[in-house]
């Protein structure tokens, strides 16, 4: 279940802008994410599926919070930065939303380098996406793809 947040208002819906996909950074499994707003047209990234078996956390990630991140980036780094955007104790959670912010441009591997990451000073925008659907906040759906 999805929890409200002090990041997130109490009585704001949260609507599905778009919902994209990407491969891990292993390139073993595809992983599904969705790029949210809110009322006031916050933006989110969450995790949704990931179609190997690994355990990853689906909370709503405001933007703001990976931009602060961002913006103390002086030089390379690794996805560990954003290992305290989330409360789960998933150790995927923090690689997964660094390939979702490179399927979107914001991230960038170091040239030469698999692991290291530069931030390439974009943001996340919208532009003409459709809003697909709106979801209440304890709308619950599994993080991860079923086992046959």
């Amino acid at each position: 279940m999805i929890k409200p947040t002090k990041d997130i208002p109490e009585k704001s819906e949260i609507e599905i802008v778009a919902t994209k996909k990407t491969q891990s950074l292993s390139k073993k499994s595809t992983i599904t994410y969705h790029v949210c707003k809110d009322d006031d047209d916050t933006l989110y990234l969450r995790l949704w599926v990931n179609s190997s078996n690994g355990f990853f956390s689906n909370e709503l990630i405001p933007m703001s919070k990976i931009e602060e991140i961002l913006k103390h980036q002086s030089n390379s780094f690794t996805s560990y930065v954003f290992k305290d955007l989330f409360n789960g104790k998933s150790v995927n959670s923090h690689g997964f939303i660094s390939v979702c912010l490179i399927a979107e441009g914001i991230l960038a591997f170091e040239e030469g380098k698999k692991r290291k990451l530069v931030y390439t000073g974009k943001g996340l925008t919208l532009g003409k996406t459709k809003s697909r659907k709106t979801v209440k906040k304890a709308a619950a759906k599994p993080a991860r793809k079923p086992s046959k």
